[in-house]
């Protein structure tokens, strides 16, 4: 029997347990499928913005400072827009957990970019790790493991002109308002497209 949501007055399925679904219940909850990333620009912007909170562990800078002056640097050497998303949005799992937060992170934007900027995402703390990992007893050299990689030098050039010396507490950036527009129109081309890691239409 059709029942209604309580709170927004739409219908719901009628199972309780997963493995009493019927087909009925399965297309009701692809009705939505097209809208499930309206808010998607503002949920990345929150967690942007939270990053400002987040611990510095010792840095110069704060975590949105950082993002936004890897994103800055990228529009003044006259990046891509996608490459411009990736600067700001490539530590965003850390608004999550400083932890794993490559992976985090690269799970967030995948459904907003392509396969490579996705992988530099997933890959960029090896790619940084050149600098940061022989203190650590690590492997320096474990980001050649991707030199194969059609997405390779632009990770390179990622880390080694935007995201590395971003760090300054000098640097002159912009804004976080003025890369919403790129946010908005990112979410907005993407939304469910053949990158999406669910399985749904595309639009």
């Amino acid at each position: 029997m059709e029942r209604k949501d309580s709170l927004h007055d739409e219908p719901t399925v009628s199972f309780r347990h997963f493995a009493h679904m019927t087909k009925q219940d399965s297309d009701l909850l692809l009705v939505n499928v097209p809208t499930l990333y309206d808010d998607a620009a503002s949920t990345l912007i929150k967690l942007l913005r939270s990053l400002e909170h987040t611990p510095r562990y010792r840095l110069p800078v704060d975590q949105l400072q950082h993002a936004l002056q890897t994103a800055t640097r990228a529009v003044r050497e006259n990046a891509t827009d996608e490459q411009v998303l990736l600067c700001l949005c490539h530590d965003i799992g850390k608004a999550i957990s400083v932890l794993n937060h490559p992976a985090i992170g690269a799970e967030i934007m995948r459904p907003f970019v392509s396969t490579d900027i996705y992988q530099i995402i997933l890959t960029h703390a090896d790619f940084q790790g050149r600098y940061s990992y022989p203190h650590r007893g690590q492997d320096e050299k474990a980001y050649l493991r991707f030199q194969s990689e059609p997405w390779f030098e632009l990770a390179l050039r990622f880390s080694d002109s935007w995201d590395c010396p971003s760090f300054d507490p000098s640097y002159p950036s912009q804004p976080l308002e003025e890369f919403l527009p790129l946010i908005h129109q990112a979410c907005s081309e993407r939304r469910w497209g053949p990158r999406s890691i669910h399985t749904a239409p595309t639009r």
